[in-house]
């Protein structure tokens, strides 16, 4: 019987699989949820959770701070580093909304700037021509697992004599990234988000500001709980963005596993990078040599990118876009006169980049069928 013969009786591949994690963390996760319900605390009042205290000893910062989402972490870095309404904040297009969404909702502006076109990563050489005196913030994107060289961008901002600017780093994809052995954030403030989606997810929206900057993760900490610094004294207005108890629990148990899935992941990566040599209508995201990913998402450029999405559902095999829209193409920003044309790479690639499946559990037979549904379909 052939793989064409016998699709109809293959068991559907998905993007992401929660109940074969589960499955086998089952008993360590209920385990955590019935500690939570037996002690009846459902809010963490620790200063340090064991889950931060262990991320940022995996960062390799002195704070990593819970909070309710990777928006919230986001919007809530850029606030307590300073950055007031009006400001320019530098970023990419080729993002989830939230990565911008939160620079609007501080009264900021949004100023984008193209990616390069083996990485789809922030272009650097482009910031010297983006930065102004309203530049307070340049804000990369580890974009599907691959990591934004933070420190070329700490080397360009000292050759113009702009120090001044901060880096937020959106880690979102990120967690256990790695730039020259450094893991991610490279910099001194960075966000994840533990959304269920991600690497490392939580039961349900998560995030955390990790940071080697006292002040910043001081004003983290106040914000993510009303701004007050006891039960009753609110020093400023906050936010009700701590992280669950339930989800600190949860979090604790799955960064455990964060090396061992993110190498699963680099083994599926791997293979696919291999069998896609051979397919030239295909071409995998560049990884950098210096660049360990977490391969959140397994992404390539493809030429017939929706015919082929159509033939691999046809085939049982499921398929992401991230993203198909640029952000600056979003309704919201038509208003802000926003030009296409000055990012002509990354929107070059909206048409052909498609995510394949790439997750730790993830069979061997399954990655097998992946790669033969995309060989097919362009040898029909």
């Amino acid at each position: 019987m052939t793989l064409d013969d016998s699709t109809n009786h293959l068991s559907p591949i998905p993007m992401l699989a929660l109940k074969r994690q589960q499955q086998t963390l089952g008993n360590a996760l209920t385990k955590a949820v019935l500690e939570v319900i037996d002690e009846g605390i459902y809010i963490s009042s620790e200063k340090v959770t064991q889950f931060e205290s262990k991320l940022a000893e995996y960062c390799g910062k002195p704070f990593a701070l819970g909070v309710g989402s990777g928006t919230a972490a986001l919007q809530i870095a850029l606030i307590a580093s300073g950055l007031k309404p009006g400001a320019e904040i530098i970023t990419v297009p080729n993002s989830f909304f939230a990565t911008t969404e939160v620079i609007l909702n501080i009264d900021a502006l949004p100023v984008f700037v193209d990616i390069e076109p083996e990485t789809h990563l922030m272009n650097l050489s482009l910031l010297p021509q983006a930065i102004t005196e309203k530049t307070q913030a340049i804000m990369p994107v580890h974009l599907y697992g691959n990591v934004v060289n933070v420190e070329e961008i700490q080397k360009i901002l000292k050759t113009m004599d702009r120090e001044d600017i901060r880096i937020i780093e959106d880690g979102a994809h990120a967690f256990g990234s790695k730039l020259r052995g450094k893991p991610v954030p490279i910099g001194a403030c960075g966000v994840f988000s533990f959304n269920p989606g991600k690497n490392c997810g939580a039961f349900g929206d998560a995030g955390a500001v990790v940071t080697s900057d006292e002040e910043i993760a001081e004003t983290v900490r106040l914000l993510r709980d009303h701004g007050r610094i006891d039960k009753c004294t609110h020093v400023f207005a906050g936010f009700n963005s701590r992280l669950s108890r339930i989800n600190e629990k949860v979090l604790n148990v799955k960064s455990n596993y964060i090396d061992s899935w993110n190498s699963k992941r680099q083994i599926i990566a791997k293979r696919y990078d291999s069998a896609f040599q051979e397919c030239i209508q295909v071409t995998p995201v560049k990884v950098l040599d210096n660049v360990v990913s977490a391969y959140h998402q397994y992404v390539v450029q493809a030429e017939e990118r929706n015919a082929l999405r159509q033939y691999l559902k046809e085939k049982g095999i499921s398929t992401g876009i991230h993203y198909p829209k640029l952000i600056p193409e979003q309704p919201v920003f038509c208003k802000l006169g926003y030009k296409l044309e000055n990012l002509p790479v990354a929107r070059s690639f909206v048409g052909k980049i498609l995510s394949l499946p790439c997750f730790p559990d993830l069979k061997e037979e399954e990655v097998e069928r992946v790669i033969a549904g995309v060989r097919q379909f362009y040898l029909r």
